[in-house]
This record gives structure tokens, C-alpha cells and sequence, in this order.
């Protein structure tokens, strides 16, 4: 077994050990996505992250963290894609701010 493999049950084990309402949040989520990933279950850890992005589609700091994911998995194009997530809906949000500051729900007087 190698020293990634290793590091990956290892962190399985210590996320296995968080009280049960830490289990679910996202951000354990995402670490334990990549623990699986290291410990050599790779369609585990795509399928958590499927998972993780389905909870939180409108969230661009999800969106961006599964993209970093996905660079330290050398998956360029699903990190390209999860990239491109979080700043459509940055932009969708900095949209919305702008109109409710001109007044209006559709930016109009």
C-alpha cells in the first residue's frame, strides 16, 4: 500500500469518528471524498462529489472547492467545469445585488 493510500484510511478512520451531526456538513464531505480518493476508491469519492454538488448547486464556494478537488486529481476538464459553476453563479448573484441596489427586481425605476 502506498503513503497516499495510507494517508486516505487514515483520514477515513478520523472521519468516521465525528460525531454524527459533522458527518453530513459539506465540508466533511469534501474531505472525506478526498480520503476515498487517496485510498484508491476513486468512483466513491466522484460519486460524493456528485453528491456534495447536488446539496449545494447554488453555493460558488462548493462549486470552487470540488474544482481544486478535481486539480489535485489531475481531472483538468471537471475542474474547468466546476470552475466555470462557481462563477456563473457569482455572477448570477453580483446580477441580482445590482438590480436590488438600482431599486427594482429587474433593475428598472
Amino acid at each position: 500500500m502506498s503513503v497516499a493510500a495510507k494517508r486516505g484510511q487514515a483520514a477515513l478512520r478520523y472521519l468516521n469518528r465525528l460525531p454524527s451531526l459533522e458527518q453530513g456538513t459539506l465540508p466533511v464531505q469534501l474531505l472525506r471524498a478526498q480520503a476515498l480518493y487517496l485510498s484508491g476508491q476513486q468512483a466513491a469519492a466522484t460519486d460524493l462529489l456528485a453528491q456534495v454538488e447536488k446539496q449545494a448547486p447554488a453555493d460558488p464556494q462548493v462549486a470552487f472547492s470540488i474544482g481544486l478537488i478535481f486539480v489535485d486529481w489531475q481531472r483538468y476538464a471537471d475542474a474547468e467545469n466546476a470552475f466555470t459553476r462557481a462563477l456563473d453563479v457569482c455572477r448570477g448573484v453580483g446580477v441580482w445585488r445590482w438590480q436590488r441596489v438600482k431599486g427594482s427586481p429587474n433593475g428598472s425605476k
